[in-house]
C-alpha cells in the first residue's frame, strides 16, 4: 500500500504537469470566479476545452476548496457545449464519479442539488463511456448490481476490478460500497439459516458499524437481510442471537443501542424479533416446566397440555412479545441458557413462596396471558395486564402482585370503560379440561382460536363427543388499551 500511495502520489504530479500545459493560468482564473460567485462568467468559458479541464481538475482535487463547487448547470452545461469532451478532463471527472460517488448524491444530507449532480455527471459519463459495460458503472445502482454479477460469474473479484479499471479508485466510495454490496450480497444469498462464514465477520464491530449508505452503518442492512429473510419463522438459534447481540433486545426501548439500531431498523422488524424472543423465552419457560415435573408428579401430568397450549399459540403465530418473571434463584439458573440480551428486561419474582417460582406473560395481540410454575394459575386478559408489565424500568414484581392485585385492577378498568356483559380477565386452575376454558374465554369474546392448536387430540375429541366445543361469538370485543389504564 505505501509503495502504491507513492505511486498514486507520482501520477497525480504527472498530470498536474500535463494538466498546466493545456489549462495554463486557466485553473487559477475558474477558481477565482467561482469563489467570487460570477458564474456568468465561468459559463461562458465552458465553451472553451481548455477551461473544461481546468474546472474538472478543480473538482476532482480531493481536498480542494471549491470540489463541492460541481453542479448539475454547469454538468449539463459541458454535456451540450461538447459532443465529446477532453480526455483528460473525462479521466478527471470519472475521478471524481469513482472516489466521491454517494458523497455527491445519496449521502446523509441527501439535497437535491448534489442528487441531480449526481445524475448530470452519470449521465455524462455514461454518454462517453466506450462499451455497455463501462456505462453500466455509471448508475447510482451499479455497486449492488456489479456485486450481484460478479458473484453470479464466480470470478476473482479483485481481478474483475482490475479489468474493469477500477482498481486505481481503491479508497473512494464506489469501492467501498462495492465490497460492501459483495458481503451483503453474500448474506442475501447462504441457505435460510446456514451456519455460514460471513456470519461471523457480522460480528466485527468494525464490519457492522462501517459506513454505508443514506446515513446508515452495514450493519443495518445486514440485519434488515437477516430479519427479513426469516420473517415470522423460527430462527437459528445463530442468526436470532447474532441480531441480539448486535442490535440488543428490541423491547428495551431507552437507551443508547436502542437508539442506534431499532430506531433505524424500524417498529416492524423490532415486532418481528420481539416474536423471536417470545418464542424462545416460551421454549426456556417450557424447558423450566420440564425440570420442575421431573420431581413433582403433579407438575408431571401438568405439563404436556401446558406445553400444547402454548406451543400451538406460538405455532398459530399470534405470540409478539413475551416478558419472563423469574424467583432470583431460577433467573441465576436461565441466565446460562437463554441467548445474549434476551434476559435483559426479565423481571424478579419476589415474595411468598416463590423461591424457585417462574412466571411468563405472553402478547398474543387480541388478548394476553399470564402463565407460571407449580400452582400457579393462569390468567386470561383482554388487553395489557398493566402498562408496568410492558415496562423495561419495571424490574421486580411481588407474586401477590400477579396473582390478586393486577387482575382485580384490570377487573375494575374493564368494567370502567368497556362496561361490557363478559369479563375482561379470567383466572384458570389447571384441573380438568382446563384448556376449554382458555378456548371458551376468547371464542366468546369474537377470537378466532382453533381449539385444535392449543389442545392435545385427546382433549378435543373429548370435547367433540360431549359436543362441548366453544363456540365463535360473531360479536368481537376490543381488548382494553394501555392508555385506558
Amino acid at each position: 500500500m505505501q509503495q502504491w500511495s507513492s505511486l498514486a502520489a507520482r501520477a497525480r504530479r504527472i498530470t498536474n504537469r500535463v494538466a498546466d500545459v493545456i489549462t495554463g493560468d486557466r485553473r487559477d482564473e475558474l477558481a477565482r470566479l467561482l469563489r467570487d460567485g460570477d458564474l456568468d462568467a465561468v459559463r461562458m468559458r465552458l465553451a472553451d476545452g481548455a477551461y473544461v479541464v481546468a474546472i474538472a481538475m478543480l473538482w476532482s482535487e480531493p481536498d480542494g476548496e471549491l470540489r463541492d463547487s460541481i453542479s448539475p448547470e454547469l454538468l449539463d452545461l459541458i454535456r451540450d457545449h461538447h459532443s465529446r469532451i477532453p480526455r483528460l478532463a473525462r479521466a478527471e471527472l470519472i475521478s471524481t464519479f469513482f472516489v466521491r460517488f454517494d458523497a455527491l448524491g445519496d449521502g446523509a444530507e441527501g439535497e437535491t442539488t448534489t442528487r441531480m449532480a449526481f445524475d448530470a455527471l452519470a449521465e455524462l459519463l455514461a454518454r462517453e463511456a466506450d462499451s455497455p459495460d463501462v456505462r453500466a458503472l455509471f448508475d447510482r445502482e451499479a455497486p449492488e448490481r456489479l456485486a450481484a454479477k460478479l458473484l453470479d460469474a464466480g470470478v476473482e473479484i479483485q481481478g474483475a476490478i482490475r479489468d474493469l479499471g477500477l482498481a486505481r479508485y481503491r479508497g473512494g466510495r464506489f469501492l467501498e460500497l462495492l465490497d460492501n454490496e459483495l458481503y451483503l450480497e453474500r448474506l442475501r444469498r447462504i441457505p435460510l439459516g446456514d451456519d455460514a462464514p460471513v456470519l461471523e465477520e457480522v460480528r466485527d464491530e468494525r464490519v457492522y458499524r462501517a459506513p454505508h449508505r443514506f446515513g446508515r452503518m452495514l450493519g443495518h442492512q445486514a440485519l434488515e437481510i437477516l430479519i427479513d429473510r426469516v420473517g415470522d419463522e423460527a430462527p437459528t438459534p445463530r442468526w436470532r442471537d447474532l441480531v441480539l447481540e448486535i442490535a440488543g433486545d428490541p423491547r428495551q426501548t431507552h437507551g443508547e443501542q436502542y437508539a442506534t439500531w431499532w430506531s433505524v431498523l424500524g417498529a416492524e422488524r423490532a415486532a418481528v424479533v420481539a416474536a423471536w424472543v417470545a418464542r424462545t423465552e416460551t421454549e426456556v419457560f417450557l424447558e423450566y416446566l420440564r425440570e420442575v415435573a421431573r420431581s413433582d408428579e403433579a407438575m408431571d401430568r401438568l405439563f404436556p397440555p401446558r406445553k400444547h397450549l402454548l406451543e400451538g399459540l406460538l405455532r398459530s403465530g399470534i405470540v409478539r412479545r413475551s416478558r419472563l418473571i423469574l424467583a432470583p434463584d431460577v433467573q441465576r439458573q436461565l441466565r446460562a441458557v437463554l441467548p445474549p440480551g434476551s434476559i435483559s428486561v426479565s423481571a424478579r419474582l419476589l415474595g411468598g413462596a416463590s423461591r424457585m417460582r417462574a412466571m411468563i406473560y405472553l402478547d398474543c395481540g387480541d388478548f394476553h396471558l399470564i402463565e407460571g410454575s407449580h400452582n400457579t394459575r393462569l390468567f386470561l386478559y383482554m388487553g395489557v395486564p398493566a402498562a408496568k408489565l410492558i415496562n423495561p424500568q419495571v424490574r421486580s414484581f411481588e407474586y401477590e402482585e400477579l396473582t390478586k392485585h393486577i387482575p382485580d385492577q384490570f377487573a375494575r378498568r374493564w368494567r370502567a370503560h368497556r362496561n361490557a356483559p363478559l369479563a375482561g380477565v379470567e383466572d384458570v386452575w389447571h384441573q380438568g379440561l382446563w384448556q376449554r376454558k382458555v378456548v371458551e374465554f376468547v371464542r366468546a369474546r369474537g377470537i378466532d382460536v382453533d381449539p385444535r392448536s392449543v389442545m392435545d387430540a385427546n382433549a378435543y375429541r373429548t370435547l367433540v363427543l360431549r359436543n362441548e366445543i366453544p363456540p365463535l361469538s360473531n360479536v368481537r370485543l376490543e381488548p382494553l388499551r394501555v392508555e385506558e389504564q
